[in-house]
């Protein structure tokens, strides 16, 4: 028994639906949209054609989705040149001069010895520590 490939209904007007074999399920790329939205078609011998009912809905969907995809992407590409233009605003040569000069004094201050360890040396070269008896 012949059935719509997506909503399993039989008793649709035939002369509406879409073929598998077709040209318009070839020139819609159909197959591509179904598996991009919906599930892969591994049996899709089993089926011979999609209701007219079906086809509308996910036409529709398709072209909401692909609308919502191209705006994203869109949005994407304006915020990757707004980073890539304030890199480009921040790489002036008086702050590259500023980060070196910080990059600098940073390896000034790991080379000197904390207050830590040169009080623990202190104590230890001068253990002569007032003790107290009762």
């Amino acid at each position: 028994m012949d059935k719509c490939l997506l909503c399993l209904e039989t008793d649709l007007e035939f002369e509406l639906n879409i073929k598998v074999d077709s040209i318009q399920w070839e020139e819609f790329n159909i197959e591509c949209i179904i598996g991009k939205h919906l599930w892969p078609i591994n049996n899709i011998e089993s089926y011979k054609w999609m209701c007219h009912i079906c086809w509308k809905e996910l036409l529709n969907f398709h072209k909401f989705y692909t609308r919502l995809e191209n705006a994203h992407a869109g949005l994407l590409k304006v915020n990757s040149e707004n980073v890539k233009l304030e890199t480009s605003h921040n790489e002036s040569p008086l702050l590259t001069e500023q980060a070196e000069q910080i990059f600098s004094k940073t390896k000034e201050i790991n080379k000197e010895p904390l207050f830590e360890d040169r009080l623990e040396t202190d104590i230890l070269m001068n253990p002569s520590m007032p003790t107290y008896q009762n």
